[in-house]
């Protein structure tokens, strides 16, 4: 889940959630083991990079794949279009 917020001098802030659900396949110890090894998973949200290595592991996503990489780019220019009204 990411809350955006677009805020404007003379118009109203807008705050919003996007929410992507992830299905993550199991994994056995030794996948987990060898995908910590690599490095991928430190700092990242969730311990894991979509769009990355652990692709592998993710047979669906439901919502938006950016909002998993890091920003809704869609939500956020739909907001950003609002505001030209």
């Amino acid at each position: 889940m990411t809350g955006v917020a677009v805020v404007m001098a003379g118009a109203p802030p807008m705050v919003e959630a996007e929410v992507t659900e992830v299905e993550m396949g199991a994994l056995t110890d030794r996948q987990i083991a060898d995908y910590i090894a690599t490095g991928e998973p430190i700092g990242k949200a969730g311990a894991y990079a979509i769009q990355g290595r652990a692709a592998r592991f993710i047979p669906r996503i439901e919502g938006c794949y950016f909002n998993v990489v890091g920003l809704p780019l869609a939500r956020v220019s739909a907001m950003l279009g609002r505001l030209q009204r």
